[in-house]
């Protein structure tokens, strides 16, 4: 983030100097370019803790680099020839990564600063505005539909390059009255560029997110991962459990349809808590946010056997039964539970027990989801 403000502050530098405005002008420019900043700093970093973030699960630098672009889109469009406003491109690049409100003050934020370095009118500066807030709303629809084929979307395509022209267009008439036919043309042909680039590259954007996750989960999944050895090394029999967790958290959660790699991460990492002395969930929290751990996962472990908080979700609730099921055979006797009776009886009791006690009751798992990863339970030769 630290990154992203100076690359911020350096493009706002670069086109005040380059602009004619006013010296008075210019401190009030940067004035408000701070304000905008610390906002736009404490909203992400508050989306991010409490998952209000289109994506959560990864870190910085997909959004660094968008964002970076976006600022050259920016610069582009400071020296582009009289109206000609590639503005609708911008929702584009960071919608995936951000919410539709922080994309959209984004682009009013850009839209203020291009008016006061180019000295656009207001008309202008109307058209830019309506361009992000229709890129923004094309944007999201286009991200939930991102992995259709494009064919599906193709009314949207002759949405986006309706607007891409005639929006433009038509404020320059307002602001001059003047029909000319060049100008429209150029408008078209800017147009189609953008409307091209959204339909070839935007759907490769908006799967970068899920791309990185995937990289993410991998990489602290991977048993050579430094805090896995940490946890090796602290006790061979915790890890060992780590592992146990792990693989029938995944399994289970195949089973019923939800995230197997959610699962196969967040049970390794359960009792991350017991390799730190007094809070040591907490302590655990704080070290795989330290470590940009996706959201997901944190909380899971922060609902660690339902101390701070009861499971809320159907990923976290397979989690805490298998580990609550491993924990208990493991700490009887190994010959005992080979005994193919006496392990159902103390997957049924365990299980039982917690659910009896409303442990299952917030997080949305169905009766018949519950039964069928406790039988996945009972099957499972878990000391194998």
């Amino acid at each position: 983030m630290i990154i992203l403000a100076i690359i911020s502050a350096a493009a706002v530098s670069f086109m005040l100097m380059t602009s004619n405005i006013l010296l008075d002008d210019g401190i009030i420019a940067i004035l408000i370019s701070i304000v905008f900043g610390a906002l736009f700093l404490g909203i992400t970093l508050s989306n991010r803790i409490h998952n209000q973030r289109i994506y959560s699960g990864t870190g910085y630098r997909s959004l660094l680099f968008f964002m970076t672009m976006q600022w050259i889109l920016v610069i582009c469009q400071r020296f582009l020839p009289g109206r000609i406003s590639i503005f609708l491109l911008l929702p584009f690049l960071i919608y995936p990564f951000l919410s539709g409100g922080i994309t959209i003050g984004i682009g009013i934020f850009d839209a203020f600063i291009l008016s006061v370095t180019k000295g656009l009118g207001i008309y202008s500066v109307y058209g830019n505005m309506i361009q992000i807030l229709f890129g923004t709303a094309v944007a999201a629809w286009l991200f939930g539909r991102r992995f259709e084929p494009r064919i599906k979307n193709l009314h949207l395509y002759m949405m986006l390059f309706v607007t891409g022209a005639f929006v433009p267009y038509g404020f320059d008439y307002l602001a001059n009255h003047e029909r000319n036919i060049n100008r429209l043309f150029i408008f078209l042909l800017v147009s189609l560029g953008i409307t091209l680039f959204v339909c070839l590259f935007y759907g490769w954007i908006a799967k970068r997110p899920f791309v990185e996750k995937q990289v993410n989960y991998a990489n602290i999944t991977d048993h050579e991962y430094s805090l896995l050895m940490d946890m090796k090394h602290y006790s061979l029999s915790e890890y060992d459990h780590a592992l146990r967790v792990s693989y029938f958290s995944k399994r289970a959660a195949r089973l019923i349809g939800k995230d197997e790699n959610l699962c196969e991460a967040a049970g390794l990492y359960y009792r991350l808590g017991k390799i730190y002395d007094g809070e040591g969930t907490m302590n655990a929290v704080r070290e795989m946010e330290d470590r940009l751990f996706p959201e997901e996962v944190i909380r899971i472990v922060y609902e660690y056997e339902g101390i701070q908080r009861k499971p809320q979700t159907m990923e976290s609730a397979i989690v805490q039964m298998v580990d609550a099921v491993v924990t208990r055979v493991e700490s009887l006797d190994r010959d005992s539970m080979h005994n193919g009776w006496n392990q159902d009886m103390v997957v049924y009791q365990t299980l039982n027990d917690y659910s009896s006690k409303g442990m299952y009751d917030e997080c949305g798992l169905s009766m018949n989801q519950y039964l069928a990863v406790r039988d996945l339970l009972v099957k499972e030769d878990i000391l194998a």
